[in-house]
C-alpha cells in the first residue's frame, strides 16, 4: 500500500494529473485509515464507544480533506487548462488497484459485519474509493492517450472528490454501517421483503368483500323478508 501511494503520487507530480494524484493521496490516507483501526482494537479500547467514534471522526475527516484538496486542485487546473501528460506508471498502478482492492473491502466489510465496528466499515469504504479512484485514473489516461481530452482527468478528480464528501458524511453521522457495511453494498433483500408483506396486506385489505356488495361479476343475494311485497 505505500508502494502503490508512493508510485501513484510521483507519476502524478509528474504528468500533472490531478485524478492520479486523487488516487495516490487516497492509498496514503487509506494507510492512515487502517492504523486508526489498529488502533481502535489493540489494549483496551476494543468495543469502548468513545474509541469507536473518534476512530470514525477520523476516517470520516480524512476523506473530506481529501475531498476538500481534489476539489481545489481540479478547479485550478481547469482554469488554467494545463493538460495532463500520459502516465503509463500510473496505468500500472490503477491496474493492480483494481484488482486488489475490492478484493481488500469485502475482506473488512466481513471483519466490519463480525464486530459491529462502523469505524472499521469505514476503513472499508476507503478501499472501495480507492478501487473507484483507480478506474477513473485508468478511463481518464487512456481517453487522453487516444483523443487528447485532457479536462477529463479534472473531472474525474471532481468526481472522486464527490464520493469522498459522501463517504466522509456517512462516516461522520455514522450512517455507514448497515450490517457494517459500506451504503453501495448494503443488503437489501430485507426492505424488499417488507415491502412485498405491506403491499400483500393492503391487496388483501382492499379485497375483501362487505355483505350485500358486489363479489367478483356476481350480486348477493337478497333475503326474501327485506324484499317489497307485490302490489
Amino acid at each position: 500500500m505505500a508502494i502503490e501511494a508512493g508510485v501513484a503520487i510521483v507519476a502524478a507530480l509528474v504528468a500533472g494529473s490531478v485524478a492520479l494524484l486523487g488516487f495516490g493521496l487516497d492509498s496514503l490516507i487509506e494507510m492512515g485509515s487502517a492504523a486508526t483501526i489498529l488502533w481502535l482494537w489493540s489494549g483496551t479500547r476494543a468495543g469502548n464507544q468513545g474509541a469507536e467514534r473518534l476512530a470514525q471522526q477520523i476516517i470520516a475527516a480524512s476523506f473530506l480533506a481529501l475531498a476538500a484538496y481534489l476539489t481545489y486542485d481540479a478547479i485550478k487546473t481547469l482554469a488554467a487548462a494545463t493538460h495532463p501528460e500520459v502516465s503509463w506508471p500510473g496505468v500500472a498502478i490503477s491496474v493492480g488497484a483494481i484488482v486488489v482492492m475490492p478484493l481488500l473491502a469485502r475482506a473488512k466489510n466481513q471483519v466490519a459485519a463480525e464486530l459491529g465496528s462502523a469505524a472499521t466499515a469505514g476503513d472499508a469504504a476507503q478501499s472501495w474509493l480507492c478501487a473507484i479512484a483507480a478506474g477513473a485514473v485508468l478511463v481518464s489516461i487512456i481517453v487522453n492517450a487516444a483523443f487528447g481530452w485532457w479536462w477529463l482527468d479534472p473531472v474525474m478528480g471532481l468526481g472522486i472528490a464527490g464520493l469522498a464528501i459522501h463517504e466522509g458524511r456517512e462516516a461522520w453521522a455514522g450512517e455507514i454501517c448497515a450490517d457494517c457495511a459500506p451504503l453501495a453494498t448494503r443488503p437489501r433483500r430485507a426492505a424488499t421483503a417488507s415491502v412485498a408483506l405491506d403491499e400483500r396486506r393492503r391487496d388483501h385489505s382492499h379485497g375483501a368483500v362487505m355483505p350485500g356488495t358486489l363479489m367478483g361479476s356476481r350480486r348477493m343475494p337478497t333475503p326474501a323478508s327485506s324484499r317489497s311485497p307485490l302490489r
